[in-house]
């Protein structure tokens, strides 16, 4: 987990307020105000994937599993080689989000290679995309 990178609020805000301190990213609508400045753990996943640079193995599961669902769902439909080994080089190797070395997108988790079956390529399942909508 990652800490809460915690903000005060202004002394000028009524009483119960001011000088509190909140998580902008876990608690944007400042429900939780803290009364001292704390370290504790933040909430927002979104948040802790970008300061850890990866997912959690349930949470790669996750995204695997409704990937997998939705092209077995669609009847199995893949990318010719082509599509996939341009998709891969002219947007994933070139993405800061592709971890080469694993061969994953480290936004959704996914495996994308330029080559290799369907079931083991997000790029070759022809019912997936992009989570920044690149391709």
């Amino acid at each position: 987990m990652t800490d809460c990178p915690l903000e005060q609020l202004p002394a000028d805000l009524p009483a119960g307020q001011a000088g509190r301190w909140w998580c902008p990213l876990c608690d944007p609508q400042k429900k939780r105000l803290l009364a001292v400045n704390a370290r504790r753990n933040c909430r927002n996943s979104a948040h802790v994937r970008e300061v850890a640079g990866e997912l959690g193995i349930t949470e790669r599961l996750a995204h695997y599993a409704v990937a997998l669902t939705r092209w077995l769902a669609a009847g199995r439909p893949i990318r010719s080689d082509a599509e996939v080994a341009h998709i891969h080089s002219h947007y994933c190797c070139p993405c800061r989000d592709y971890d080469a070395r694993r061969e994953v997108c480290t936004i959704c988790g996914c495996k994308t290679r330029r080559e290799g079956q369907a079931v083991r390529n997000k790029i070759r399942m022809a019912t997936e995309r992009c989570p920044k909508g690149k391709w």
